[in-house]
């Protein structure tokens, strides 16, 4: 087990994003989640680690027409197992946490 370091509080939800390896999108899905980081469930992708990772996360809003509005941040990775990961967002400004505050009140 790994030690709990969470500096702020984190969401449980389920939700799909992109983790960028090399400079392709594997889907992985969020398993909970908070303004400084995110625990995850590797879906498909290579058997590499690499220290930071892109990642794209995107949320429809509810009944609309429009694209998903999505939020690309860069993560450093924490702790990795066989199935999960945690990663930490690195230089991360205001409007995108802003932006990831409003996805997580709308996932909940």
């Amino acid at each position: 087990m790994h030690e709990d370091r969470r500096q702020s509080p984190r969401q449980r939800v389920d939700l799909l994003f992109n983790k960028y390896i090399d400079g392709y999108p594997h889907l992985c899905r969020i398993l909970d989640v908070s303004e400084g980081g995110l625990l995850l469930a590797r879906l498909n992708e290579p058997k590499v680690e690499r220290e930071f990772y892109p990642v794209e996360i995107g949320l429809l809003e509810p009944e609309s027409v429009e694209a998903p509005k999505r939020v690309w941040l860069w993560a450093k990775q924490v702790w990795s197992d066989d199935g999960r990961q945690a990663l930490r967002f690195v230089g991360i400004e205001e409007r995108d946490k802003r932006a990831l505050r409003e996805m997580l009140e709308r996932a909940a």
